[in-house]
């Protein structure tokens, strides 16, 4: 049996670091994001302006990573991309096998959230779980620096992760009032003393650069269409920082009324927490670092922000998996006591034994339910077609594809395409837009390079924004693919079993084809694969 679930985990883990990269191959992955960050990096490679970094979020590892892929050819960074954040996410449970065993290993690597990361593209997100990972192994071997400066890396993931750490530094601060929270022993002065500086300065380093971030770099950095962050996910609650707060604290009902009538909000609380058969609240102290990542979801009206099938989940992984794994002893005593009573399986061997068994069982139920592994049954089924074993598989339709772009979509041509049928080849140009952006309405394209490059010094010592240079573009060419899921900009349908549930967003997206055609003539067409030429212009 032992054997078994290494050979199984072995597997799982070889899956996690393949799957992903070979999505790239087959052109099954997105322009949100992973074509965002491949367009990103090329124009920060290309000197176009550091201020590409800041547009919609401050992620300072940006700078670091186009460093890196400066050093591999177009064709590669993708790949790199991708199979760092597998590797990346596979080391928790390279630590769990080593310091707690298959069990706990096997756990991590069956939890949902960690294959939606993985496949769900490329986001710095996942940077949270290498990073929240090295915080709790700090805390528990009582390494205080280390964990700290795990803490404050987190901080510049993205701006929402310096709530993250600002909530790291308040279970610190707790651990030192109080050690036994988590440790059975008291602690010396020592130890006691760095819980309470470390916890003290994530916190008050997290918070301030969170404020930092979203009142002053983002609103000097903004793109046209930023929207603030009382927008539509966290506008009904008030028009500014301050009045959502307020809302929340005043009036907290409001907040757990709109959860409990909001069904994608309790299915994502099930599928967080119900994973593991709900233990991990057991041990709610080792959840508070989750705390403003769930906090920030539960009070969003965007469904992505709850959406268990995204990225933002990335937070919650590591803080669920050590709560459950700390909260199984507990779990175990009440299973004890409840088959004590009923008088079943009297010897301790047999009690243990059925009690790991139950709980494998129903984790690994949720994973065959839920996730996209090999192991689980939309892996093998047609109804979701982004995760179906046939997006892993090499086509001739899908060399057909790749040839035609490289042939008819000149290097440097501004492109917009359909959201799902990204690849690096037309993600490395300056203007790189979704569908229908740049065709029926000019582009407001921001030329980051001619502002200048001490614009923002002088902003926070004036408060005046220095003013945007902003080209209009009509991009030169289209791309899509009829036979895909439609996507409006970075709105799709639910595609299930290869029809769209949502006949308005199939009906838009047909007119807006139809639409776009009178301005822009088909160069190529096979197979409901299509791509046009803007009318009457040289590019």
């Amino acid at each position: 049996m032992v054997r078994i679930s290494k050979i199984l985990l072995l597997g799982l883990a070889f899956s996690l670091m393949l799957l992903p990269v070979i999505k790239i191959y087959t052109l099954h992955t997105n322009l949100f994001d992973l074509g965002l960050f491949e367009n990103l990096f090329y124009k920060l490679g290309q000197n176009k302006g550091y201020q590409f970094g800041f547009t919609g979020h401050v992620q300072l590892f940006l700078f670091p990573y186009s460093i890196i892929l400066s050093f591999f050819p177009i064709g590669y960074k993708a790949y790199v991309l991708i199979f760092s954040q597998s590797f990346l996410l596979l080391l928790p449970c390279y630590w769990f096998y080593r310091h707690v065993g298959t069990y706990a290993a096997m756990s991590y690597l069956l939890y949902y959230p960690v294959w939606a990361l993985a496949l769900f593209d490329f986001h710095f997100d996942h940077l949270a779980v290498p990073l929240l990972l090295g915080f709790y192994i700090g805390i528990i071997d009582k390494r205080i620096v280390f964990s700290v400066l795990c803490g404050t890396a987190l901080i510049f993931v993205k701006e929402p992760f310096a709530l993250q750490a600002a909530a790291c530094g308040a279970l610190l601060i707790l651990l030192a009032f109080n050690p036994k929270l988590l440790w059975k022993t008291e602690i010396d002065h020592s130890t006691k003393r760095r819980l309470y500086a470390g916890g003290i300065w994530l916190f008050v380093f997290g918070i301030s650069y969170f404020l930092f971030s979203i009142k002053t770099v983002l609103v000097y950095f903004a793109p046209v269409d930023w929207v603030p962050i009382s927008g539509s996910a966290f506008g009904w609650l008030g028009d500014s920082l301050m009045s959502i707060l307020k809302t929340i604290m005043l009036s907290p009902h409001i907040v757990v009324m709109d959860i409990f009538t909001t069904p994608g909000k309790l299915v994502y609380l099930v599928v967080i927490f119900g994973s593991f058969a709900f233990i991990p609240l057991l041990r709610p102290i080792l959840l508070i670092p989750a705390l403003p990542i769930l906090g920030i979801s539960l009070i969003s009206h965007l469904p992505n922000y709850y959406d268990y099938n995204t990225h933002y989940t990335a937070g919650l992984v590591i803080p669920v998996v050590f709560s459950f794994i700390y909260g199984l002893p507990i779990a175990y005593s009440l299973w004890e006591k409840m088959l004590s009573r009923l008088s079943l399986l009297k010897t301790e061997a047999k009690r243990k034994m059925m009690f790991n068994a139950c709980v494998g069982i129903w984790v690994a139920f949720g994973h065959i339910a839920l996730s996209p592994s090999p192991i689980s049954r939309l892996f093998w089924s047609d109804k979701v077609w982004v995760f179906n074993y046939n997006a892993y598989l090499p086509s001739d339709r899908q060399v057909m594809m790749k040839k035609a772009i490289r042939h008819y979509v000149p290097a440097m041509s501004a492109v917009s395409i359909q959201n799902n049928i990204n690849s690096s080849y037309l993600a490395n140009r300056d203007i790189y837009v979704p569908f229908p952006q740049g065709t029926l309405n000019a582009y407001e394209y921001i030329d980051y390079s001619k502002r200048p490059r001490d614009g923002f010094l002088k902003y926070l010592d004036t408060g005046v924004v220095t003013p945007d240079v902003i080209q209009y573009i009509y991009v030169g060419y289209v791309v899509l693919d009829l036979k895909r899921p439609p996507f409006i900009l970075d709105r799709g349908c639910t595609w299930v079993y290869e029809k769209c549930l949502d006949k308005k967003i199939e009906n838009d997206f047909r007119h807006l084809v139809e639409k776009v055609k009178k301005y822009y003539s088909i160069v190529y067409e096979a197979d409901d694969f299509i791509i046009l030429k803007r009318i009457g212009e040289n590019l």
